[in-house]
């Protein structure tokens, strides 16, 4: 049985994560004053979006974070769906490159079925300030937004769910070599998407979240065309 299941999701005490700072050489990137004309609109938008949560995959939000393996780190981004609160994608990458992130998106975006009416979410960091990204967002019809200065809590899910990673999965372990950390991120996620129950989502998993949300989806489209047939 996997060491984050013990029935109650209790975590253990752990001193805080020390992650080691860095940064990959990004050229093409956005100016900070352009930036900041984005954040403007954008926060307001993302925040909008947030009190209404009535549409499946309307919001993404991204983030990468760093762990200590063997003598190495390695990065972990994950894209999450506002909405459901479920983790749609993800990647392990000795580097937190531009590829890291676009990768990631790409596979995330496509399993969703390339869905419309989207926005990205993301924090000022190089690999989503490249002009390599915001050109792969804007030519898949994708609004970008920024969190603004010193508003942390604007990525506040995604820092919950590497919270919850770190304390149920990640500080229980001793990686050895990035195979076993890739299958603890892999078997973590899935118990995470499909069978932890969620307090915002009203001890629904994220799953469960989304069954429901395209039941009453297809339910109500039926209800339509058999209206629009009277």
């Amino acid at each position: 049985m996997p060491v984050w299941w013990n029935g109650r999701h209790k975590g253990l005490k752990i001193p805080r994560w020390q992650q080691r700072t860095g940064s990959s050489p990004v050229t093409g990137t956005i100016p900070d004053t352009a930036i900041d004309t984005i954040v403007s609109v954008a926060v307001s938008a993302f925040y909008a979006n947030i009190a209404k949560k009535s549409e499946i995959s309307i919001l993404i939000i991204r983030y990468i974070t760093y762990f200590k393996v063997s003598d190495y780190w390695v990065y972990l981004c994950i894209i999450l769906d506002l909405f459901s609160r479920k983790i749609i994608g993800y990647r392990v990458s000795r580097n937190a490159s531009t590829n890291l992130v676009t990768t990631t998106f790409r596979n995330a975006y496509q399993e969703r079925g390339r869905p419309e009416n989207l926005t990205f979410h993301s924090d000022r960091g190089k690999q989503y300030t490249s002009g390599a990204f915001t050109q792969l967002l804007q030519a898949n019809g994708i609004r970008q937004s920024f969190s603004a200065t010193g508003r942390p809590h604007d990525n506040a899910v995604a820092e919950t769910f590497f919270a919850t990673f770190k304390k149920e999965e990640a500080y229980r372990r001793e990686y050895t070599s990035e195979q076993s950390f890739r299958k603890s991120v892999e078997q973590y996620i899935q118990f995470y998407n499909e069978v932890r129950p969620h307090q915002t989502l009203k001890y629904k998993t994220p799953q469960a979240v989304e069954e429901k949300y395209w039941a009453q989806f297809v339910e109500n489209a039926c209800s339509n065309s058999v209206m629009e047939q009277k």
